[in-house]
């Protein structure tokens, strides 16, 4: 046996005599990068006086230990002349199993190919050549697959204790880094990787890995677990190819966590953006433009002593340490993540439906409102509401009824979910299907409380907060086929939905009458406003004077050829004029030639010559009043009537052909779970579901949960309803378009809107892979825009619901004239609402100075903290028993808050009370009585806190509009006044002015005869007020006292653009509701027998009196 073959036995013997387990990880790491620098080995007691060991003050019984674990994971071997050298393994021909003694984890090999990406059509790409709707419908549906994946996909942040099953080291074979316009896949042997992360990855679905690059590894404080965050991350997708995986990059650009830099302050964080090369964004995450090898330089100074080792993508670690010390390790791998949210399913039907409408499919159904030209519908729908409905809910109702595509904008306590139900138990009344969705379930459980209380099976939900198994659609075919029928209630139901459709008739006609009301209505007041205006000039016979007029503005021949000749000419001309001016009893005002001011005095002339012929007309009406009574009793007829159809529950006729349906639908479900074919579920759908769909017209779910519980077969629902549009992504809801034949979408966007976890500039990155350009989306951009902002642009019909019922009208007047520009017309009962003692109902300034401290998200004050908490003592204390809420646009000030008011006040309370304090953005959908804001505003409020309070106008929206009775706003009045702010001011003044004064100042007189009927009025006795305040309008003369509003018809023209013809509609029913009465009077009555109509005054007053 030779010297050098002793030697190596002797070596291989000393190892049986060591412990690998006790190895340490760092001795590992070091001796791994010394042998491969080293491709002709190292002796022991050179890797013993190796600077990186010697650093590390390691031992040769250290390294020692460190060989052997690596020997027995067979990643060294000891070669001649006893040199220890790296095996194949440790260049990755062996597997990724965790190392010696379940201590590190070693990377496996990874293959790079590189391809070119297809290029998509560089004119479409450029934005320069229009692509029609269908096609940019299949490019965007891919699109919002990529959005809606990252949007889904949960941190990268991994426990150590976890990392064996989810965190796989790669040792890359070549650059591995994407360039823009490029393809790179890698590709690993199956068998190399670890068994434990093996088990994991052939759970997860295609999307749910990424290539992280960096490590950093934190021990958060009170757990002896670290956490591992990736530094750099490339979303990815992964496929199984054989005995390899593969592992393609969807994008070159990836995220960059820039926490561990611990930016300060915006202007810091785009300074170190520019040094980085990072697209500059408002969250931590932004993204690299700069290869990798530049990124590692750039990061390594701003790191410093964070770095275990520089950052080189091209000579990564070969282990990680499962118990690795904080720091930032040069780590590439492979990461599974461990997702948290429930998008897959609607990422994989978003990839489907790209496909499918690439195919042509798809295009009748509710994504071609969004996408293509859809008409509107020709006439008007049936509307069978069983709930009670103001003015502009019923007309949007009807609209919703049928129309391809509706949206409703539903401001805060205009009764959003009350037309949702209303909407839905129509259509089911009708023999329709709807499908309800939401993002979130609370919206679900607003109309689910109003659809339970109507009849029992109307309303299936498929998706609830609590967890809940979905309803078995098998169990439900079963149930339906054992039923026995029912003809005698099927025969009363008909007849019951032939009486609602008689009723809904004739109310249609009605509305008609009334529409022709307005209508003549304004070309009267149109006529009067002529008149008045010409008797402004003394014109008292339009007849005569248009003959006149017209003589002189269209001379003879005769007249026209003198007045062009050199010297009488201008005589003509003169006397023509002098003329003019005779015939208007004055000189034309200003600089205005005489022909123009004639020509503008016979065009209201012949205004005023039609006057007498809409009088007649007008008098040929039924009174307003009578069509509005009768309005009144229809409405609650057809709440009758629909209440006693629902009652029963759905009925319809189960025919031999249905129950056929509904066996072969049973059949098919049963072997579609037996194959796994989703296919064929599908089709068994599309043929069958709506025997089924009959038995249960109302299914509600969340836009993610309907992936896993309704098939994706085109038009299976006649009607969807998004509530809570505004809140809505674009992506999760598209395949719900796509289940419906027509939609309907209900939101507000001056309430809180959907917040993406998806950049803007990665969304542009996104854009480019697809083909589409940045000019060609509009409003498609999923990060900046709402589904609700997407349908608001397609939308046939638009309505907005202007009557408010929640919240004091001091509270309402300030939230619709700040946010909705007027609109809103309160009509809450103050007598039902119960203020705290000694505190008047509406909104309130708490002055509150003190320090405002900046936290790591926004900021906190302590001083109104305690504000805060004193005043609900003292509520408690009068012995209030409202609710009470608290809330903040701060997070940290929300805990805060949360935390004093838990520790001062017993639980018992606090439930009986209601009483939490919370962000804004947990509050939105949630009321309370007293709703106490904690603006933390003062002198010393960040200036980045002030600048969010300043951009995010709706949170005060959101906050003041939680309140019924009393909204308390805390914090320092001098800082508000002088914040720039404006909402922040208006709210301000508001409560300083006390609401009352805070009206807009109007004219007490809208029209001369309003003032000739006040004073006719008041010299008999009868003081009245013009321009009385109520219900978000001005009455034009009000008797308070009794409830009494005194209108006059005819002279005020509200113009072409019939909005205000909308709202005046129901605008008598408004306030009778409210417990006042109205009586009409036209001018021409007035102008034909003023007296008269005094003295109807006066008796309906009396009348009232006596009543009262």
């Amino acid at each position: 046996m030779s010297q050098a073959h002793k030697s190596q036995t002797a070596d291989v013997h000393t190892l049986g005599e060591v412990n690998p387990s006790q190895a340490d990880p760092a001795v590992l790491e070091a001796v791994l990068s010394m042998l491969a620098e080293a491709p002709a080995g190292a002796r022991l007691d050179e890797l013993v006086r190796s600077p990186a060991l010697v650093r590390l003050g390691a031992g040769p019984s250290e390294v020692m230990r460190a060989l052997a674990g690596l020997h027995a994971a067979r990643l060294v071997r000891l070669g001649p002349l006893r040199r220890w050298r790296l095996t194949d393994a440790a260049d990755g021909s062996d597997t990724g199993r965790v190392g010696p003694g379940g201590k590190a984890l070693v990377a496996v090999p990874a293959d790079v190919r590189r391809a070119p990406t297809s290029s998509p059509d560089p004119a479409v790409a450029g934005g320069t050549v229009e692509i029609d709707g269908w096609a940019f419908a299949a490019r965007y549906l891919a699109h919002a697959a990529c959005v809606l994946a990252e949007e889904e996909r949960a941190r990268t942040d991994i426990f150590a204790d976890r990392a064996g099953e989810l965190v796989q080291p790669l040792l890359p074979r070549a650059p591995w880094w994407p360039e823009t316009g490029e393809r790179v896949v890698l590709r690993i042997e199956r068998e190399r990787l670890a068994d434990p992360f093996q088990g994991a990855l052939a759970r997860r679905a295609e999307d749910e890995v990424a290539i992280v690059w960096g490590l950093r590894v934190r021990e958060p404080r009170g757990s002896d677990v670290g956490v591992w965050t990736p530094l750099v991350v490339w979303p990815a997708l992964w496929r199984p190819e054989g005995d390899h995986i593969e592992i393609e990059f969807t994008t070159p650009l990836p995220t960059v966590d820039t926490s561990a830099l611990r930016v300060r302050g915006r202007e810091e964080r785009r300074r170190i953006a520019e040094w980085l090369g990072l697209l500059v964004d408002e969250e931590e995450q932004a993204l690299a433009t700069v290869d990798p090898p530049e990124l590692g330089r750039r990061l390594g100074p701003l790191l410093g002593g964070k770095l275990r080792e520089p950052l080189d993508p091209l000579r990564v670690r070969r282990t990680m340490p499962l118990s690795a010390g904080e720091g930032i390790y040069d780590l590439f791998a492979l990461v599974l993540l461990d997702r948290t949210r429930y998008g897959g399913g609607a990422v994989r039907e978003l990839r489907d439906l790209a496909a499918a409408v690439e195919r042509g499919e798809f295009r009748e159904t509710a994504l071609a409102t969004l996408f293509a030209d859809v008409a509107a519908a020709e006439g008007d729908g049936w509307l069978f509401e069983p709930l009670e409905l103001s003015g502009s809910q019923l007309d949007a109702a009807r609209d919703a009824s049928v129309q391809p595509l509706t949206v409703i904008t539903g401001p805060p306590g205009t009764g959003k979910s009350q037309v949702v139900a209303a909407i839905a138990a129509t259509a089911a009344l009708s023999g329709r299907t709807v499908l309800i969705s939401s993002r979130n379930h609370r919206a679900i459980d607003a109309v689910e409380e109003r659809l339970r209380d109507l009849g029992p099976g109307w309303f299936l939900r498929l998706s609830s907060p609590d967890g809940a198994p979905a309803p078995d659609w098998q169990q439900l075919c079963q149930y339906v086929l054992a039923q026995a029928e029912h003809p005698r209630e099927e025969r009363e139901a008909g007849r019951l939905r032939e009486h609602l459709a008689e009723l809904d008739a004739e109310r249609r006609v009605l509305v008609d009458e009334l529409d022709r009301w307005f209508e003549l209505a304004d070309c009267y007041a149109a006529t009067e406003d002529a008149v008045e205006r010409l008797g402004a000039f003394g014109i008292d016979d339009s007849k005569q004077l248009l003959e006149r007029a017209w003589r002189l503005l269209k001379p003879s021949w005769l007249q026209r050829i003198g007045e062009q000749l050199p010297l009488i000419g201008p005589r003509l001309r003169a006397r023509r004029e002098a003329r003019m001016s005779d015939l208007l009893g004055r000189k034309a005002p200003g600089d205005a030639p005489p022909e123009e001011h004639l020509q503008r005095i016979i065009r209201l002339a012949e205004e005023a010559l039609g006057r007498n012929e809409l009088a007649a007309q007008l008098r040929g009406l039924r009174s307003r009043e009578g069509i509005e009574r009768r309005l009144v009793e229809l409405a609650a007829e057809i709440r009758g009537a629909a209440r006693r159809a629902l009652a029963p529950g759905p009925r319809p006729r189960l025919d031999e052909a249905a129950r056929e349906g509904l066996r072969a639908l049973l059949d098919e479900l049963q072997l579609a779970e037996a194959t796994g074919d989703t296919k064929r579920m599908r089709k068994a759908w599309h043929a069958h579901g709506r025997h089924l769909l009959a038995r249960v017209p109302v299914v509600a779910v969340t836009n993610l949960s309907a992936a896993s519980r309704l098939p994706l077969t085109p038009g299976l629902f006649d009607l969807l309803i998004v509530d809570e549009a505004s809140q809505c992504d674009i992506p999760s809801a598209l395949p719900l378009f796509a289940r419906v034949k027509r939609a309907v979408v209900v939101g507000d966007p001056m309430q809180l809107r959907h917040v993406s976890r998806v950049t803007p500039a990665r969304e542009v990155e996104l854009l480019r892979q697809q083909g589409l350009s940045l000019e060609a989306m509009g409003g498609w951009l999923a990060s900046l825009r709402s589904l609700f902002d997407a349908a608001e642009r397609r939308a046939q019909r638009r309505h907005f619901l202007a009557e408010h019922y929640r919240s004091h009208p001091d509270i309402a007047s300030y939230v619709s004239r700040t946010f909705y520009d007027g609109r809103l017309h309160p009509l809450t009962s103050s007598g039902a609402l119960r203020p705290p003692r000694g505190l008047r109902p509406g909104i309130h300034w708490q002055h509150v100075e003190g320090e405002i401290r900046a936290a790591r998200s926004g900021c906190f004050a302590p001083t109104e903290t305690a504000a805060v908490v004193e005043h609900i003592a003292r509520l408690l204390d009068a012995g209030f028993e409202g609710t009470i809420g608290v809330t903040t646009p701060f997070r940290e000030q929300a805990r805060r808050l949360s935390d004093a008011i838990a520790a001062r006040f017993p639980a018992e309370a606090l439930d009986r009370h209601q009483l939490v304090a919370s962000s804004i953005h947990q509050f939105q959908g949630d009321a309370r009585d007293v709703m106490l804001v904690s603006l933390c505003l003062g002198r010393g409020t960040p200036r980045g806190s002030l600048e969010f309070l300043r951009r995010e106008a709706r949170l005060l929206n959101v906050a003041v509009s939680r309140a019924r009775v009393v909204c308390l706003v805390f914090g320092d009045r001098d800082a508000a006044r002088h914040s720039g702010i404006g909402h922040i001011i208006r709210l301000l003044d508001h409560a300083e002015r006390r609401g009352g004064s805070g009206d807009r100042q109007r004219e007490p007189f809208q029209s001369p005869w309003e003032k000739r009927l006040y004073e006719a009025l008041r010299a008999r006795g009868l003081v009245t007020v013009p321009q009385f305040p109520i219900a978000g309008r001005f009455l034009d003369l009000a008797v308070p006292e009794v409830r009494l509003d005194i209108e006059v018809d005819g002279d005020h023209h509200r113009g072409p653009d019939g909005r205000h013809r909308i709202e005046d509609r129901w605008r008598d029913i408004q306030l009778r509701a409210i417990g006042w009465e109205v009586s009409r009077f036209w001018v021409y009555e007035l102008r034909e027998d003023l007296d008269g109509c005094v003295e109807r005054i006066l008796a309906r007053v009396r009348k009232l009196a006596a009543r009262t």
